[in-house]
């Protein structure tokens, strides 16, 4: 589990360079905000998701979450632009 999470934030510094030309990223903080999205869901969704594990159960909440967090994975992968980009690596930090 602990690995995922490690591709999940690392695996976004090899793709935005090469999405910066696909994806239209002129400035810097639109680079941030695409690599910052992440963090955001992570930290504004932690205690949600601890609150979640401790009511139905870790096990069940750790077979869903993944799940989840593959699809927005595989969307993020088909945006056209990047607030798209950014919101589904939001939703992706949201898992």
């Amino acid at each position: 589990m602990m690995s995922a999470v490690f591709f999940e934030i690392m695996g976004i510094n090899f793709t935005l360079p090469v999405a910066e030309c696909d994806l239209n990223i002129t400035t810097k903080s639109q680079y941030g905000i695409v690599s910052g999205c992440w963090f955001l869901g992570v930290i504004l969704t932690s205690h949600f998701w601890g609150l979640l594990s401790d009511i139905y159960g870790r096990r069940k909440i750790l077979t869903i979450a993944p799940m989840l967090c593959f699809l927005t994975s595989i969307l993020s992968s088909l945006s056209i632009d990047y607030q798209m980009l950014a919101v589904f690596r939001f939703f992706n930090g949201v898992w």
